[in-house]
Protein backbone atom coordinates (compact mmCIF):
# COMPACT_ATOMS: atom_id res chain seq x y z
CA UNK A 1 0.00 0.00 0.00
CA UNK A 2 1.48 3.32 -1.13
CA UNK A 3 1.51 6.37 1.02
CA UNK A 4 0.92 8.19 -2.21
CA UNK A 5 -2.60 6.88 -2.70
CA UNK A 6 -3.89 8.87 -0.19
CA UNK A 7 -4.69 12.76 -0.12
CA UNK A 8 -4.54 14.14 3.10
CA UNK A 9 -4.97 17.38 3.97
CA UNK A 10 -4.24 18.99 7.68
CA UNK A 11 -4.74 15.29 9.12
CA UNK A 12 -8.39 14.86 7.32
CA UNK A 13 -8.35 12.01 4.63
CA UNK A 14 -9.74 13.35 1.78
CA UNK A 15 -9.92 10.63 -0.49
CA UNK A 16 -8.33 7.35 -1.34
CA UNK A 17 -7.24 6.33 -5.08
CA UNK A 18 -5.47 2.93 -4.65
CA UNK A 19 -6.61 -0.28 -5.75
CA UNK A 20 -5.95 -2.69 -3.16
CA UNK A 21 -8.71 -4.34 -1.74
CA UNK A 22 -7.64 -4.47 2.45
CA UNK A 23 -6.65 -1.05 3.14
CA UNK A 24 -5.19 0.80 6.17
CA UNK A 25 -5.54 4.10 7.48
CA UNK A 26 -2.06 5.72 8.14
CA UNK A 27 -1.32 7.07 11.15
CA UNK A 28 -1.53 10.55 11.90
CA UNK A 29 -5.36 11.14 10.30
CA UNK A 30 -8.43 12.53 12.81
CA UNK A 31 -10.91 12.35 10.62
CA UNK A 32 -11.90 10.46 7.43
CA UNK A 33 -13.80 13.07 4.76
CA UNK A 34 -16.81 13.25 3.09
CA UNK A 35 -16.84 10.59 0.24
CA UNK A 36 -13.36 9.82 0.91
CA UNK A 37 -13.95 5.80 -0.10
CA UNK A 38 -17.42 6.55 -1.88
CA UNK A 39 -18.58 3.92 -4.55
CA UNK A 40 -14.80 2.23 -4.51
CA UNK A 41 -15.88 -0.39 -5.82
CA UNK A 42 -12.96 -2.93 -5.05
CA UNK A 43 -12.09 -2.41 -1.37
CA UNK A 44 -13.28 -5.29 0.83
CA UNK A 45 -11.46 -4.57 4.39
CA UNK A 46 -10.48 -0.91 5.96
CA UNK A 47 -9.15 -0.85 9.19
CA UNK A 48 -8.70 2.85 10.89
CA UNK A 49 -6.06 3.33 12.66
CA UNK A 50 -6.02 5.13 16.29
CA UNK A 51 -6.28 8.29 16.81
CA UNK A 52 -9.14 8.91 13.98
CA UNK A 53 -12.46 10.43 15.58
CA UNK A 54 -14.63 11.20 13.45
CA UNK A 55 -16.26 9.63 9.93
CA UNK A 56 -17.80 12.35 7.66
CA UNK A 57 -21.16 11.79 6.24
CA UNK A 58 -21.64 9.77 3.43
CA UNK A 59 -17.71 8.52 3.78
CA UNK A 60 -18.16 4.52 2.55
CA UNK A 61 -21.32 5.40 0.83
CA UNK A 62 -22.12 2.65 -2.37
CA UNK A 63 -18.88 0.45 -1.55
CA UNK A 64 -20.66 -2.36 -2.26
CA UNK A 65 -17.58 -4.94 -1.88
CA UNK A 66 -17.11 -3.41 1.81
CA UNK A 67 -17.57 -6.65 4.35
CA UNK A 68 -15.54 -5.35 7.36
CA UNK A 69 -14.14 -2.12 8.90
CA UNK A 70 -12.40 -1.70 11.98
CA UNK A 71 -12.87 1.24 14.04
CA UNK A 72 -10.40 2.60 16.63
CA UNK A 73 -11.23 3.23 20.22
CA UNK A 74 -10.40 6.88 19.64
CA UNK A 75 -13.40 7.27 17.35
CA UNK A 76 -15.65 9.35 18.82
CA UNK A 77 -18.09 10.62 15.95
CA UNK A 78 -20.02 9.02 12.60
CA UNK A 79 -21.91 10.88 10.12
CA UNK A 80 -24.81 10.74 8.68
CA UNK A 81 -25.12 7.87 5.74
CA UNK A 82 -21.75 6.83 6.43
CA UNK A 83 -22.03 3.16 5.31
CA UNK A 84 -25.03 4.08 3.24
CA UNK A 85 -25.81 1.16 0.63
CA UNK A 86 -23.10 -0.77 1.63
CA UNK A 87 -24.95 -4.19 1.20
CA UNK A 88 -21.76 -6.62 1.90
CA UNK A 89 -20.93 -4.81 5.29
CA UNK A 90 -21.35 -7.69 7.19
CA UNK A 91 -18.18 -7.11 10.63
CA UNK A 92 -18.47 -3.61 12.03
CA UNK A 93 -18.56 -3.14 15.96
CA UNK A 94 -19.13 0.14 17.48
CA UNK A 95 -17.34 0.98 20.88
CA UNK A 96 -19.20 2.29 24.30
CA UNK A 97 -17.12 5.70 23.25
CA UNK A 98 -18.35 6.60 20.06
CA UNK A 99 -20.79 9.74 21.14
CA UNK A 100 -22.23 11.10 18.12
CA UNK A 101 -24.27 8.63 15.60
CA UNK A 102 -25.50 10.06 12.98
CA UNK A 103 -28.98 9.47 11.10
CA UNK A 104 -29.22 6.38 8.73
CA UNK A 105 -25.52 5.12 9.33
CA UNK A 106 -26.44 1.51 8.19
CA UNK A 107 -29.05 1.86 5.86
CA UNK A 108 -29.07 0.13 3.09
CA UNK A 109 -26.73 -2.48 4.80
CA UNK A 110 -28.76 -5.70 4.38
CA UNK A 111 -25.65 -8.43 5.35
CA UNK A 112 -25.79 -7.05 9.02
CA UNK A 113 -29.24 -7.71 9.61
CA UNK A 114 -30.39 -10.71 11.83
CA UNK A 115 -32.51 -12.99 10.31
CA UNK A 116 -35.83 -11.08 11.79
CA UNK A 117 -34.57 -8.40 9.83
CA UNK A 118 -33.13 -6.01 12.20
CA UNK A 119 -30.03 -3.98 11.89
CA UNK A 120 -29.02 -3.82 15.97
CA UNK A 121 -25.76 -2.27 17.37
CA UNK A 122 -25.94 -1.64 21.15
CA UNK A 123 -29.27 -0.54 22.13
CA UNK A 124 -30.14 1.18 19.02
CA UNK A 125 -32.40 -0.32 16.24
CA UNK A 126 -30.82 1.36 13.03
CA UNK A 127 -32.74 -0.73 10.20
CA UNK A 128 -35.35 -2.90 9.47
CA UNK A 129 -34.44 -4.82 6.35
CA UNK A 130 -37.93 -7.57 6.59
CA UNK A 131 -40.88 -7.99 5.02
CA UNK A 132 -43.18 -8.96 7.81
CA UNK A 133 -46.75 -7.91 8.20
CA UNK A 134 -46.03 -8.06 12.24
CA UNK A 135 -42.99 -7.30 14.16
CA UNK A 136 -42.05 -7.38 17.65
CA UNK A 137 -38.55 -5.35 18.25
CA UNK A 138 -37.15 -6.93 21.14
CA UNK A 139 -36.60 -5.43 24.48
CA UNK A 140 -33.38 -3.78 25.28
CA UNK A 141 -33.91 -1.39 21.85
CA UNK A 142 -33.71 2.40 23.54
CA UNK A 143 -33.78 4.08 20.21
CA UNK A 144 -35.21 3.78 16.99
CA UNK A 145 -33.27 5.39 14.51
CA UNK A 146 -34.28 8.09 11.66
CA UNK A 147 -36.04 6.30 8.76
CA UNK A 148 -35.42 2.88 10.67
CA UNK A 149 -39.27 1.60 8.75
CA UNK A 150 -39.53 4.38 6.09
CA UNK A 151 -41.56 3.11 3.67
CA UNK A 152 -41.91 -0.38 5.00
CA UNK A 153 -45.28 -1.12 2.91
CA UNK A 154 -45.53 -4.87 4.29
CA UNK A 155 -45.92 -3.48 7.45
CA UNK A 156 -49.22 -3.57 9.77
CA UNK A 157 -48.51 -4.16 13.13
CA UNK A 158 -45.67 -3.58 15.63
CA UNK A 159 -45.08 -4.12 19.21
CA UNK A 160 -42.50 -1.76 20.81
CA UNK A 161 -40.54 -2.67 23.49
CA UNK A 162 -40.99 -1.13 26.97
CA UNK A 163 -37.26 0.12 27.15
CA UNK A 164 -38.10 2.26 23.89
CA UNK A 165 -37.07 5.95 24.75
CA UNK A 166 -36.38 7.56 21.39
CA UNK A 167 -38.68 7.03 17.99
CA UNK A 168 -36.48 8.79 15.88
CA UNK A 169 -37.55 11.28 12.92
CA UNK A 170 -39.12 9.72 9.74
CA UNK A 171 -39.02 6.12 11.58
CA UNK A 172 -42.33 4.92 10.01
CA UNK A 173 -42.89 7.75 7.76
CA UNK A 174 -44.75 6.18 4.82
CA UNK A 175 -45.76 2.72 5.81
CA UNK A 176 -48.92 3.06 4.43
CA UNK A 177 -50.53 -0.43 5.64
CA UNK A 178 -49.71 0.16 9.21
CA UNK A 179 -52.93 0.02 11.34
CA UNK A 180 -51.98 0.34 15.26
CA UNK A 181 -48.55 1.80 16.69
CA UNK A 182 -48.71 1.34 20.69
CA UNK A 183 -46.38 3.82 22.33
CA UNK A 184 -45.23 2.20 25.24
CA UNK A 185 -45.19 4.65 28.86
CA UNK A 186 -41.25 5.34 28.91
CA UNK A 187 -40.84 7.06 25.52
CA UNK A 188 -39.57 10.35 26.01
CA UNK A 189 -39.14 11.97 22.07
CA UNK A 190 -41.20 11.15 18.84
CA UNK A 191 -39.11 12.84 16.31
CA UNK A 192 -40.41 15.16 12.97
CA UNK A 193 -42.22 12.97 10.50
CA UNK A 194 -42.14 9.84 12.33
CA UNK A 195 -45.48 8.65 11.86
CA UNK A 196 -46.13 11.17 8.83
CA UNK A 197 -48.24 9.13 5.55
CA UNK A 198 -49.37 6.35 7.81
CA UNK A 199 -52.94 6.20 5.79
CA UNK A 200 -54.08 3.14 7.52
CA UNK A 201 -53.66 4.07 11.60
CA UNK A 202 -56.72 5.51 12.49
CA UNK A 203 -56.20 6.20 16.08
CA UNK A 204 -53.07 7.34 18.49
CA UNK A 205 -52.11 7.72 22.02
CA UNK A 206 -49.14 9.32 22.79
CA UNK A 207 -47.93 8.86 26.97
CA UNK A 208 -47.15 11.19 29.03
CA UNK A 209 -43.65 10.37 29.37
CA UNK A 210 -43.05 11.94 25.82
CA UNK A 211 -41.55 15.63 26.34
CA UNK A 212 -40.58 16.15 22.67
CA UNK A 213 -43.12 15.85 20.03
CA UNK A 214 -41.70 16.80 16.32
CA UNK A 215 -43.46 18.58 14.20
CA UNK A 216 -45.36 16.96 10.84
CA UNK A 217 -46.12 14.19 12.97
CA UNK A 218 -48.61 12.66 11.68
CA UNK A 219 -48.67 14.85 8.40
CA UNK A 220 -50.53 13.17 5.22
CA UNK A 221 -51.81 9.86 8.05
CA UNK A 222 -55.04 10.89 6.47
CA UNK A 223 -57.26 8.94 8.20
CA UNK A 224 -56.38 9.16 11.71
CA UNK A 225 -59.06 10.49 13.38
CA UNK A 226 -58.31 10.97 16.86
CA UNK A 227 -55.21 11.88 19.27
CA UNK A 228 -54.75 11.54 22.69
CA UNK A 229 -52.38 13.49 24.51
CA UNK A 230 -52.34 11.60 27.99
CA UNK A 231 -50.37 14.91 29.44
CA UNK A 232 -51.68 17.77 31.76
CA UNK A 233 -49.04 19.98 29.82
CA UNK A 234 -50.56 22.13 26.86
CA UNK A 235 -49.75 19.45 23.77
CA UNK A 236 -47.73 21.54 20.62
CA UNK A 237 -49.98 22.02 18.33
CA UNK A 238 -47.98 23.02 15.10
CA UNK A 239 -47.53 18.94 15.55
CA UNK A 240 -50.95 18.91 14.09
CA UNK A 241 -51.11 21.32 11.73
CA UNK A 242 -52.76 20.50 8.47
CA UNK A 243 -54.50 17.36 9.77
CA UNK A 244 -57.83 19.06 10.31
CA UNK A 245 -57.55 17.75 13.99
CA UNK A 246 -59.55 20.13 16.69
CA UNK A 247 -59.54 19.71 20.35
CA UNK A 248 -62.96 17.86 21.69
CA UNK A 249 -61.64 16.82 25.57
CA UNK A 250 -63.74 14.31 26.68
CA UNK A 251 -64.67 16.67 29.92
CA UNK A 252 -64.57 20.14 30.81
CA UNK A 253 -61.86 19.77 33.21
CA UNK A 254 -60.06 17.01 31.40
CA UNK A 255 -56.35 16.59 32.30
CA UNK A 256 -55.49 14.93 28.93
CA UNK A 257 -55.95 16.61 25.59
CA UNK A 258 -57.70 14.74 22.60
CA UNK A 259 -57.58 15.53 19.15
CA UNK A 260 -60.08 14.50 16.62
CA UNK A 261 -62.95 15.58 14.23
CA UNK A 262 -65.69 15.66 16.06
CA UNK A 263 -66.88 14.45 19.85
CA UNK A 264 -68.26 11.39 18.50
CA UNK A 265 -64.35 10.09 17.25
CA UNK A 266 -63.01 11.23 20.27
CA UNK A 267 -65.18 8.99 22.05
CA UNK A 268 -64.55 6.43 19.75
CA UNK A 269 -61.00 6.92 20.21
CA UNK A 270 -61.05 6.83 24.13
CA UNK A 271 -63.15 3.52 24.11
CA UNK A 272 -60.17 1.43 21.53
CA UNK A 273 -56.75 3.29 23.67
CA UNK A 274 -59.05 1.94 26.54
CA UNK A 275 -60.05 -1.76 25.83
CA UNK A 276 -57.32 -2.22 23.05
CA UNK A 277 -54.13 -0.41 24.86
CA UNK A 278 -54.94 -0.53 28.39
CA UNK A 279 -54.72 2.97 29.00
CA UNK A 280 -55.34 4.81 31.96
CA UNK A 281 -57.63 8.00 31.72
CA UNK A 282 -58.57 10.15 34.74
CA UNK A 283 -62.01 8.93 36.24
CA UNK A 284 -64.04 12.25 35.10
CA UNK A 285 -63.05 11.54 31.33
CA UNK A 286 -64.28 7.84 31.67
CA UNK A 287 -67.49 9.09 33.12
CA UNK A 288 -67.78 11.64 30.68
CA UNK A 289 -67.24 9.44 27.78
CA UNK A 290 -69.86 6.57 29.32
CA UNK A 291 -72.41 9.50 29.48
CA UNK A 292 -71.96 10.44 25.67
CA UNK A 293 -71.71 6.82 24.80
CA UNK A 294 -74.85 6.04 26.47
CA UNK A 295 -76.62 9.66 25.23
CA UNK A 296 -75.41 8.82 21.37
CA UNK A 297 -75.43 4.98 21.71
CA UNK A 298 -76.63 4.64 18.17
CA UNK A 299 -74.25 6.37 16.37
CA UNK A 300 -71.61 3.93 18.13
CA UNK A 301 -73.84 0.52 17.07
CA UNK A 302 -72.45 1.35 13.91
CA UNK A 303 -69.26 0.45 14.72
CA UNK A 304 -69.78 -2.75 16.50
CA UNK A 305 -68.90 -4.96 13.66
CA UNK A 306 -65.59 -2.64 12.79
CA UNK A 307 -64.58 -2.56 16.51
CA UNK A 308 -64.90 -5.27 18.92
CA UNK A 309 -63.95 -3.16 21.16
CA UNK A 310 -66.94 -0.64 21.47
CA UNK A 311 -69.70 -3.72 21.16
CA UNK A 312 -67.18 -5.10 24.65
CA UNK A 313 -67.21 -1.75 26.26
CA UNK A 314 -70.65 -0.65 25.89
CA UNK A 315 -71.80 -4.13 27.32
CA UNK A 316 -69.18 -4.24 30.16
CA UNK A 317 -70.61 -0.81 31.76
CA UNK A 318 -73.99 -1.58 30.76
CA UNK A 319 -74.47 1.21 28.54
CA UNK A 320 -77.08 -0.37 25.85
CA UNK A 321 -80.73 -0.81 26.99
CA UNK A 322 -82.21 -3.70 27.01
CA UNK A 323 -84.93 -2.63 24.72
CA UNK A 324 -82.42 -1.72 21.66
CA UNK A 325 -81.42 -5.29 21.43
CA UNK A 326 -83.75 -6.98 19.01
CA UNK A 327 -83.15 -4.52 16.48
CA UNK A 328 -79.20 -4.53 17.04
CA UNK A 329 -79.77 -8.59 16.50
CA UNK A 330 -81.82 -8.63 13.54
CA UNK A 331 -79.16 -5.92 12.03
CA UNK A 332 -75.66 -7.66 12.52
CA UNK A 333 -74.42 -10.22 10.79
CA UNK A 334 -71.39 -11.39 13.33
CA UNK A 335 -72.72 -14.70 15.21
CA UNK A 336 -70.20 -13.26 18.09
CA UNK A 337 -71.60 -9.99 18.44
CA UNK A 338 -75.68 -11.48 18.46
CA UNK A 339 -74.49 -14.21 20.50
CA UNK A 340 -73.23 -11.73 23.79
CA UNK A 341 -75.98 -8.98 22.87
CA UNK A 342 -78.42 -11.93 23.66
CA UNK A 343 -76.83 -13.04 26.92
CA UNK A 344 -76.53 -9.27 28.22
CA UNK A 345 -80.19 -8.86 27.20
CA UNK A 346 -80.70 -11.84 28.79
CA UNK A 347 -78.38 -10.91 31.77
CA UNK A 348 -80.09 -7.66 32.25
CA UNK A 349 -83.47 -8.63 32.53
CA UNK A 350 -82.62 -10.45 35.19
CA UNK A 351 -81.49 -7.63 37.38
CA UNK A 352 -83.13 -4.87 39.24
CA UNK A 353 -84.06 -2.35 36.10
CA UNK A 354 -81.99 0.86 36.68
CA UNK A 355 -83.34 4.40 35.19
CA UNK A 356 -81.36 5.87 32.60
CA UNK A 357 -79.16 8.16 35.09
CA UNK A 358 -78.22 5.24 36.79
CA UNK A 359 -76.39 3.27 34.00
CA UNK A 360 -74.77 6.43 32.04
CA UNK A 361 -73.00 6.98 35.67
CA UNK A 362 -71.90 3.22 35.85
Amino acid sequence: MNQKDFLIENGKLVGYYGKDECITVPAGIREIGGWAFANDARIKEVILSEGVTTIDALAFEHCHRLRKVVLPQSLREIGHHAFYDCPALEDIFLHDGIEILGSEIFKGCRALAEPRGFIILGDRLHQYCGESASVRIPEGITEISRGAFERCESLKNILLPNSLRIIGERAFMGCKNLEKIYIPNGVTEIGEWALANCTSMKYLVIPDTVQTLGKNLISYSKNIGCVHVLSENDPLYDVFDGTGLTSFPLCQDSKIHTLAYNQTVAVLGFVIAKEEENRDFPEEDEKAARLYLRRYRKKFYAYFETYDCVWQYMIKHSLIPAADVPDLVFRIDNTEIRAALLQYSFEQKRKKPKNDSDISQS
